[in-house]
């Protein structure tokens, strides 16, 4: 019973998310309970909110890697885990990669990945009441597809090297970072401050990574990231 309920429960949620303001896009011509799997897809990987960035790693510096007090003498442990590290990154000398970069605060993106079956098959309606509520203080953007051992720096420590930059105007740094696990690579989620808050006049924001490993950048189109009678669904 319980479950019936979750599903009828999720259900009228998505039939009331319904998206209208530019045509052309299906999540603004189709009401969410519509999107088809492959739709559903796109607007977590290939959409106004989600997009691919090309990283070019920097060679390999050991010096970065190796612990600079000498602790890995001391820890053989520690050691084996830095020399692992160094090997995945010799192996990334001058290369480069694709990740995905994509907005996970928008409503639009949760809503997908809540029918892609992120939560659960019959996931609690108090469960997807609060993963679809609002974030009013913060914008998260995640940034997945790193190869494991690449980013040498802790998860916690990388929120400095986060940026929204819009133009004529100071950047907005990222507040808190975090990482996640997620099969054979890493997910990295930043939380920006919405004070100030982005507004349709900026036309463009860029997210910026400037990790010691190689710079990532990805331009959003915030005229496109309207969703229902949001005019930016971020």
């Amino acid at each position: 019973m319980k479950q019936r309920l979750a599903k009828v429960f999720v259900v009228s949620l998505l039939l009331s998310c319904a998206g209208f303001l530019y045509a052309g896009d299906f999540w603004n011509s189709k009401e969410v309970s519509q999107w088809s799997e492959k739709e559903l897809l796109r607007v977590v990987t290939d959409s106004a909110w989600a997009q691919q960035a090309m990283v070019a790693f920097k060679g390999s510096q050991p010096s970065v890697l190796w612990n600079a007090r000498g602790e890995t003498a001391l820890c053989e442990i520690q050691e084996q885990a830095n020399a692992t590290r160094y090997a995945a990154r010799s192996q990334l000398n001058s290369a480069s990669t694709t990740v995905l970069v994509r907005w996970e605060s928008a409503l639009p993106v949760k809503l997908a990945l809540l029918r892609l079956g992120f939560l659960g098959d019959s996931p609690a309606p108090e469960k997807v009441s609060g993963f679809l509520a609002p974030d009013p203080d913060n914008y998260v953007v995640s940034v997945s597809g790193l190869p494991p051992g690449v980013v040498v720096a802790p998860a916690g420590e990388l929120a400095p090297l986060a940026t929204l930059r819009r133009k004529s105007q100071d950047p907005i740094y990222a507040e808190l970072s975090e990482a996640l696990n997620a099969g054979d690579s890493a997910v990295l989620r930043f939380s920006f401050p919405r004070r100030p808050a982005l507004q349709l006049a900026d036309k463009q924001v860029e997210f910026v990574l400037e990790l010691p490993e190689g710079k990532i950048k990805k331009k959003f189109d915030l005229r496109k990231m309207g969703f229902g009678e949001d005019a930016l669904a971020l």
